[in-house]
Protein backbone atom coordinates (compact mmCIF):
# COMPACT_ATOMS: atom_id res chain seq x y z
CA UNK A 1 0.00 0.00 0.00
CA UNK A 2 1.61 3.32 -0.88
CA UNK A 3 1.54 5.76 1.47
CA UNK A 4 -0.61 8.81 0.98
CA UNK A 5 1.08 12.20 0.15
CA UNK A 6 -0.78 15.67 1.20
CA UNK A 7 1.43 19.14 2.07
CA UNK A 8 1.65 18.97 6.17
CA UNK A 9 -0.89 22.55 6.21
CA UNK A 10 -3.49 23.66 8.48
CA UNK A 11 -6.49 22.12 8.15
CA UNK A 12 -5.82 19.97 4.82
CA UNK A 13 -2.79 18.41 6.42
CA UNK A 14 -5.54 17.72 9.59
CA UNK A 15 -8.04 15.97 7.40
CA UNK A 16 -5.88 13.84 5.51
CA UNK A 17 -4.28 12.54 9.10
CA UNK A 18 -7.68 12.10 10.23
CA UNK A 19 -8.42 9.97 7.26
CA UNK A 20 -5.57 7.97 7.61
CA UNK A 21 -5.98 6.99 11.14
CA UNK A 22 -9.77 6.38 9.97
CA UNK A 23 -8.71 4.23 7.27
CA UNK A 24 -5.61 2.16 9.60
CA UNK A 25 -9.14 1.44 11.59
CA UNK A 26 -11.18 -0.35 9.25
CA UNK A 27 -7.98 -1.72 7.74
CA UNK A 28 -6.58 -3.01 10.93
CA UNK A 29 -4.51 -6.13 11.36
CA UNK A 30 -7.58 -7.95 12.74
CA UNK A 31 -9.07 -8.25 9.14
CA UNK A 32 -5.82 -8.67 7.97
CA UNK A 33 -5.70 -5.86 5.36
CA UNK A 34 -3.08 -3.44 6.72
CA UNK A 35 -0.49 -3.03 8.86
CA UNK A 36 -0.52 -0.98 11.92
CA UNK A 37 2.85 0.30 11.31
CA UNK A 38 1.98 1.37 7.51
CA UNK A 39 3.32 4.93 7.89
CA UNK A 40 1.42 7.86 6.49
CA UNK A 41 4.56 9.57 4.99
CA UNK A 42 3.61 13.67 4.19
CA UNK A 43 6.02 16.13 2.48
CA UNK A 44 6.90 19.36 5.23
CA UNK A 45 7.07 22.75 3.80
CA UNK A 46 7.31 24.93 7.07
CA UNK A 47 9.11 28.53 8.23
CA UNK A 48 11.18 28.48 11.73
CA UNK A 49 12.60 31.53 13.72
CA UNK A 50 14.69 30.70 16.52
CA UNK A 51 17.19 32.80 19.18
CA UNK A 52 20.75 31.98 20.68
CA UNK A 53 19.55 31.13 23.99
CA UNK A 54 22.15 30.72 27.04
CA UNK A 55 19.58 30.13 29.91
CA UNK A 56 18.98 26.47 30.40
CA UNK A 57 21.75 25.44 27.69
CA UNK A 58 23.15 22.03 28.43
CA UNK A 59 25.20 22.21 25.30
CA UNK A 60 28.86 21.06 25.72
CA UNK A 61 29.62 23.94 23.28
CA UNK A 62 27.52 26.76 24.40
CA UNK A 63 25.18 26.64 21.31
CA UNK A 64 21.58 26.55 22.22
CA UNK A 65 18.57 28.02 19.91
CA UNK A 66 15.00 28.32 21.33
CA UNK A 67 12.04 29.32 18.75
CA UNK A 68 9.02 28.53 17.00
CA UNK A 69 7.91 26.67 13.78
CA UNK A 70 4.70 27.96 11.87
CA UNK A 71 2.75 27.86 8.61
CA UNK A 72 3.85 23.65 9.52
CA UNK A 73 0.04 22.38 10.30
CA UNK A 74 1.01 19.64 12.93
CA UNK A 75 4.83 20.72 13.53
CA UNK A 76 3.50 24.59 14.81
CA UNK A 77 5.05 24.43 17.93
CA UNK A 78 8.16 25.59 20.03
CA UNK A 79 11.78 24.20 19.19
CA UNK A 80 14.84 23.72 21.39
CA UNK A 81 18.23 23.15 19.72
CA UNK A 82 21.23 21.83 21.78
CA UNK A 83 24.34 21.26 19.88
CA UNK A 84 26.88 18.34 20.47
CA UNK A 85 29.68 19.31 18.71
CA UNK A 86 30.72 22.18 16.31
CA UNK A 87 33.52 22.66 14.02
CA UNK A 88 35.36 25.81 12.87
CA UNK A 89 36.52 25.78 9.00
CA UNK A 90 33.42 23.13 8.73
CA UNK A 91 36.22 20.95 10.33
CA UNK A 92 37.94 21.02 6.80
CA UNK A 93 40.72 23.45 8.29
CA UNK A 94 43.07 24.97 5.32
CA UNK A 95 40.18 24.11 2.50
CA UNK A 96 37.15 26.31 3.88
CA UNK A 97 37.47 29.55 5.95
CA UNK A 98 37.57 29.58 9.83
CA UNK A 99 33.96 31.37 9.50
CA UNK A 100 32.10 28.37 8.22
CA UNK A 101 30.93 26.43 10.93
CA UNK A 102 29.68 23.42 11.31
CA UNK A 103 27.80 21.51 14.27
CA UNK A 104 25.32 18.44 14.85
CA UNK A 105 22.97 18.19 18.28
CA UNK A 106 19.56 17.49 18.94
CA UNK A 107 16.60 19.40 18.30
CA UNK A 108 13.30 19.00 19.63
CA UNK A 109 10.39 20.53 18.48
CA UNK A 110 7.11 20.10 21.08
CA UNK A 111 3.76 20.72 19.58
CA UNK A 112 0.26 20.33 20.85
CA UNK A 113 0.18 16.53 19.41
CA UNK A 114 3.71 15.80 21.15
CA UNK A 115 7.30 16.35 21.12
CA UNK A 116 9.46 15.12 17.65
CA UNK A 117 12.91 14.40 18.30
CA UNK A 118 15.41 15.28 15.42
CA UNK A 119 19.22 14.58 14.76
CA UNK A 120 20.53 17.85 13.44
CA UNK A 121 23.72 18.28 11.22
CA UNK A 122 24.43 21.62 9.97
CA UNK A 123 26.96 24.12 8.15
CA UNK A 124 26.97 28.03 9.03
CA UNK A 125 29.00 30.26 6.56
CA UNK A 126 29.25 33.00 9.14
CA UNK A 127 30.71 36.15 7.26
CA UNK A 128 27.54 35.75 4.51
CA UNK A 129 25.02 34.50 7.65
CA UNK A 130 23.28 31.33 5.66
CA UNK A 131 23.20 28.03 7.33
CA UNK A 132 21.44 24.74 5.68
CA UNK A 133 21.06 21.62 7.95
CA UNK A 134 20.43 17.57 7.46
CA UNK A 135 17.61 16.82 9.97
CA UNK A 136 17.00 13.38 10.45
CA UNK A 137 13.61 12.52 12.21
CA UNK A 138 14.70 9.79 15.24
CA UNK A 139 11.06 9.62 17.06
CA UNK A 140 8.97 11.40 20.02
CA UNK A 141 5.66 11.09 21.76
CA UNK A 142 2.60 11.11 20.88
CA UNK A 143 1.77 11.42 17.66
CA UNK A 144 5.33 11.59 17.01
CA UNK A 145 6.41 8.10 18.72
CA UNK A 146 7.97 6.29 15.97
CA UNK A 147 8.23 8.50 13.26
CA UNK A 148 10.66 8.84 10.82
CA UNK A 149 11.36 10.99 8.02
CA UNK A 150 14.33 13.72 7.16
CA UNK A 151 13.84 17.47 6.94
CA UNK A 152 16.15 19.84 5.14
CA UNK A 153 16.16 23.56 6.91
CA UNK A 154 17.78 26.97 4.87
CA UNK A 155 18.22 30.29 6.06
CA UNK A 156 19.42 33.29 7.00
CA UNK A 157 20.89 34.92 10.79
CA UNK A 158 19.62 37.83 11.89
CA UNK A 159 21.62 41.27 10.82
CA UNK A 160 21.85 41.31 14.50
CA UNK A 161 23.17 37.55 14.96
CA UNK A 162 20.57 37.27 17.92
CA UNK A 163 18.86 34.11 15.56
CA UNK A 164 17.71 33.47 12.18
CA UNK A 165 15.02 32.63 10.10
CA UNK A 166 14.35 30.03 8.30
CA UNK A 167 12.26 27.10 5.67
CA UNK A 168 11.88 23.71 6.61
CA UNK A 169 11.15 21.37 3.79
CA UNK A 170 11.44 17.09 3.87
CA UNK A 171 9.15 14.36 4.51
CA UNK A 172 7.76 13.15 8.09
CA UNK A 173 6.24 9.93 7.92
CA UNK A 174 4.01 8.45 11.13
CA UNK A 175 2.97 5.80 12.29
CA UNK A 176 -0.93 4.54 13.94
Amino acid sequence: MHAAHYPVTGHRFHKAFCRFFLLLAILSPASGSASATTPLCLPVHARIEASFVAEDCSSPVGLCTAGTITEGGLLNGSTRFTALAAAPAAGMYGVEADSTLSYNGELIVTTRHGALEISDVGVFDQAAGKFTELDRVIGGTGIFAYASGVLFISGDSYADGSGFDGRISGELCLVK
